[in-house]
């Protein structure tokens, strides 16, 4: 890659890390292009020399954060040297651990904001939102299936269904937990899924 181009990506990475940022804290129809730009500190019409829209640069922005979170997420779900249940419980208090000491209750995840602001406007946002939940039920899928096949869970469980619940499940404390500014719900959440559920 030439210096051109590694400064180009540089800046791409500059813009996405701000306008994320950004659109994480205020939301897509809150964030303009100008605003974007403003805390990125380009002109607005150098903004489409990398993204091609404000519909493009939301795509991009979800995948930069995956890639900041999710992705370690899902790996954390495949790391063989705990059981699975311990790993999926490590997940969820890391989660908890990013909403209520890192974000005060004020962001949540991204992925799933967008999913509420977004997901019934279709196009190539809504495609990418299923894309990314899609991907994360089948991390979780995949680690309750290791769980099945230890004996730590019944038997009769359907896994995919199982990770569905659970995730949905999740998504609701955090709107919950971002409303009231409480933990309740994620102690609620901790003791029925790892207590009740997987037992």
């Amino acid at each position: 890659m030439n210096v051109s181009a590694e400064h180009k990506k540089a800046k791409r990475e500059q813009i996405l890390s701000e306008g994320l940022r950004l659109m994480h804290g205020q939301g897509y129809n809150a964030t303009g292009i100008k605003d974007i730009t403003d805390a990125a500190g380009i002109p607005k019409g150098s903004f489409y020399n990398y993204f091609n829209s404000k519909e493009d640069f939301a795509v991009a922005a979800m995948q930069f954060y995956y890639d900041l979170y999710s992705a370690s997420d899902e790996d954390a779900l495949r790391d063989s040297q705990l059981p699975p249940l311990e790993r999926l419980r490590a997940l969820f208090e890391r989660r908890r651990v990013a909403v209520v000491e890192r974000q005060n209750f004020s962001r949540g995840c991204f992925i799933n904001n967008m999913c509420q602001e977004m997901a019934d406007h279709g196009g190539t946002i809504s495609q990418n939102i299923s894309r990314h939940i899609r991907n994360s039920r089948f991390a979780m899928a995949a680690c309750l299936a290791e769980a099945q096949q230890r004996g730590d869970i019944a038997a009769d469980y359907d896994v995919e269904q199982l990770a569905q619940f659970i995730d949905n499940a999740w998504k609701g404390v955090i709107t919950t937990a971002k409303a009231e500014h409480s933990e309740a719900d994620f102690d609620g959440f901790m003791n029925l899924v790892f207590n009740k559920l997987l037992r």
